[in-house]
């Protein structure tokens, strides 16, 4: 991981999209058990009726969906751990993915409570 900061916004929105695929690939090749309970928690009812939809469908086709919605959810994941990461903020030690998208979640919720 780099702490150079690129030098344009032009180069910091390259940066930042290259990380984020980087971050992307790896958690869709290889979610770890994180990865996976965070897609869970992110379900929302929208997707429930989804998978209501083709619950008797082949296999493959539920599997399909299923994999997309949290392919969705690791492509948020890792647009947050990568702008982080690229503006210095970085994973402090000890403190989990789940715990900094459970906070940046509560500072959302902190914020919009202020409006």
């Amino acid at each position: 991981m780099s702490s150079i900061l690129p030098d344009t916004d032009e180069q910091a929105r390259a940066a930042r999209e290259a990380r984020t695929k980087e971050i992307y690939e790896s958690k869709c090749t290889h979610p770890n058990a994180d990865d996976i309970l965070n897609g869970m928690c992110e379900l929302r009812y929208e997707d429930a009726l989804l998978i209501q939809k083709i619950w008797n469908k082949d296999d493959a086709v539920l599997g399909a969906a299923i994999r997309n919605r949290f392919k969705r959810d690791f492509l948020e994941a890792s647009e947050i751990l990568a702008m982080d990461e690229l503006e210095g903020y970085g994973l402090e030690q000890g403190v989990t993915e789940t715990e900094l998208k459970q906070s940046k979640m509560n500072g959302m919720s902190d914020l919009l409570g202020q409006i």
